[in-house]
């Protein structure tokens, strides 16, 4: 034998009886640090009492099969979550995926899959919200996103889903139909078509998605039109605040509408200060 290796696995032998003997957990988990021998680690992985022991022997093995033993046995969430992020077994993923007990390890599982159909699946039905999240963000497919956003009844979901969604058609659909004010804001601000973006100003029941299609609108005229065809202070002040030519606050000013008025005169007298 090689006496460079039968040093080291000498050493390796004194270690591993140290941390045996040693009652102090501090010096045990600097000496699991320092083992490298596989044998070892797998023991203290699969039998070690304290879970901290156990989580960094995994964090060092490499054998799949123990890998795969510590997903399906072992008590403490921390020491799988380490497994987790090492096993290769998808099969054994996708279980973890939509039945381990912990949202973190179930959320690592999730970030490591490509399934279109478990993604949706674990997306439409996790009881908890990072894995949801977890997988939407894995979802790179736009039917099946557009699919998602219309059928979950999660906000946080579809939000997250708008948020990767890039068919302005979609998006636009979303930005009308979807009841909650955060996802319609979330696809308002990947519309493009200022006619669009008008409407959803005049129309929307929330001032923050009105506020901010407003303030998505290029076309200066078309900010005019719909200084002149909407009601909404939240709308009106936007406008206003976008505006900076002089005639164009003229023409408003010649509306005659004393709210109007009154923000052109504040803007006046920000612009003087």
């Amino acid at each position: 034998m090689n006496l460079k290796k039968r040093r080291v696995e000498e050493n390796q032998e004194l270690l591993f009886q140290e941390l045996r003997d040693s009652k102090n957990p501090v010096i045990r988990r600097e000496v699991t640090s320092l083992l490298s021998k596989e044998d070892y680690l797998i023991y203290l992985a699969l039998k070690d009492e304290d879970s901290s022991i156990r989580e960094i022997a995994t964090k060092k093995i490499t054998n799949q099969e123990v890998l795969k033993k510590i997903i399906l046995a072992e008590e403490s969430w921390t020491v799988r979550y380490v497994a987790v992020w090492k096993v290769q077994n998808k099969n054994l993923l996708e279980k973890v995926a939509v039945s381990d007990t912990h949202f973190q390890v179930r959320a690592a599982a999730v970030k490591r899959l490509d399934s279109l159909e478990l993604l949706k699946s674990v997306a439409l039905s996790d009881p908890h919200p990072r894995v949801k999240q977890a997988a939407v963000a894995r979802i790179k497919n736009e039917k099946t996103l557009a699919e998602l956003v219309f059928s979950s009844k999660d906000s946080q979901v579809r939000e997250s889903c708008a948020d990767q969604i890039c068919t302005e058609e979609v998006l636009k659909k979303i930005a009308f139909t979807d009841k909650n004010a955060w996802v319609r804001y979330t696809a308002v601000g990947k519309i493009f078509d200022d006619d669009v973006l008008m409407q959803i100003a005049q129309t929307d029941p929330d001032e923050n998605v009105r506020y901010f299609a407003t303030k998505e609108i290029n076309d200066h005229e078309k900010l005019i039109t719909l200084a002149l065809s909407c009601h909404h202070s939240d709308v009106l002040r936007c406008v206003i605040k976008r505006l900076n030519n002089p005639e164009e606050l003229a023409q408003l000013r010649m509306l005659g509408n004393q709210f109007i008025q009154q923000l052109i005169q504040q803007k006046n007298n920000e612009f003087q200060i």
